[in-house]
């Protein structure tokens, strides 16, 4: 049958195009310095293009490595005096997980902070979480050494005296050394053991930062804020939630406003015109704020992205096109003995696919 596929010359088709490749190799061989440039503005374009990407996949796209990470949402509030999205304080949070379990399977939250570690004579300022004792269990994290906070541990003010660490700050300042596990370290001048480190893949809930530490939130008196308990005007959770299959974000919105209405004729003073907001996690990166305007900064940054590579290979169209100019002589030739338009222009085809 392949006797049957021959081109101008009475060549199959296979071996023509295999000819086109070995001729493009010696060409491309042959002139050394444009195949280095064309390369090297191939290898510059696809680099940039891949890491302005690979930085805003961690902010808008890549899922957090949880369960049912397609589920997860952030709870935020917005007041009259604010118009932007904000945290929940403590109390608010309790009285929203109490009472939205129709719509959410889970709910939890976290205070970052930056904490004072000691140990063996060595302080380090950390970025932390304190959270609740279910944070680990519905996020469905896993210990990699040790275990992590269990359910009811340091949920009430002064309890928990223990503390989970990240996993890269576990190998920077223990080596990576099980015997981690038991030790007895300072945290914000409170002695608390250190029980479990998280897995690798988890850098934490906050996408912009990887977390060194996780601590119970019954710690939070011994740092800046020993009121954060009882009062309701303090907004510093950063609150988590998964939605029950087959509920929607406005759906669950709608029954947190529900609660919220009900907080505001208890507690007037701090909830009195407040409206609860609920967004898909990926959109509410790094900040509930940002989560309206992420249309918009999401498709500008995509069609930067593309620009880069566009301009990449513009860059190397115009040096294929002086090169075509200069090669006149020799494609006058090759015409001249028989090679029609169309496999002049496969020839050429086969050169550009080749670099690419």
């Amino acid at each position: 049958a392949r006797e049957h596929h021959r081109d101008a010359r009475g060549l199959p088709w296979l071996e023509s195009i295999l000819q086109d490749l070995r001729y493009a190799l010696r060409t491309l061989r042959r002139d050394a310095a444009f195949t280095a440039v064309a390369l090297l503005i191939f290898a510059l374009g696809i680099g940039a293009n891949t890491a302005v990407f690979s930085l805003g996949n961690v902010f808008m796209f890549r899922p957090l490595p949880v369960k049912d990470a397609n589920r997860l949402t952030v709870v935020a509030v917005q007041s009259k005096a604010n118009s932007e999205p904000d945290q929940v304080s403590y109390a608010d949070y309790l009285d929203y997980r109490a009472h939205s379990s129709a719509v959410f399977a889970g709910m939890t939250g976290y205070v970052m902070d930056i904490a004072g570690f000691g140990y063996r004579g060595h302080a380090d300022r950390l970025i932390m979480s304190y959270v609740p004792s279910n944070f680990f269990s519905m996020l469905g994290i896993r210990p990699a050494l040790g275990r992590l906070i269990a359910p009811g541990e340091g949920d009430t003010p002064g309890t928990g005296p223990v503390v989970v660490l990240g996993h890269s700050y576990w190998e920077k300042r223990f080596g990576g050394g099980r015997d981690a596990i038991g030790r007895t370290v300072s945290l914000n001048g409170t002695a608390v053991t250190i029980i479990g480190v998280v897995p690798k893949e988890f850098l934490g809930p906050f996408s912009v930062v990887e977390m060194d530490a996780y601590a119970p939130v019954g710690l939070v008196a011994f740092g800046s804020n020993p009121n954060f308990f009882t009062s309701r005007e303090d907004h510093e959770v950063r609150v988590l939630a998964s939605l029950r299959p087959g509920v929607s974000i406005p759906r669950a919105e709608a029954a947190l406003n529900v609660i919220g209405q009900r907080l505001a004729q208890d507690y007037p003073h701090a909830d009195q015109g407040q409206r609860v907001r609920v967004f898909s996690e990926p959109s509410a990166r790094p900040e509930p704020a940002a989560a309206d305007s992420k249309p918009l900064v999401v498709t500008v940054f995509l069609v930067m992205v593309g620009l880069v590579l566009v301009v990449a290979c513009l860059n190397v169209a115009n040096l294929l096109l002086a090169r075509a100019a200069a090669r006149e002589r020799e494609i006058s030739i090759r015409a001249a003995i028989g090679a029609g338009r169309g496999r002049l222009l496969r020839q050429l085809l086969t050169e550009s696919m080749l670099l690419a």
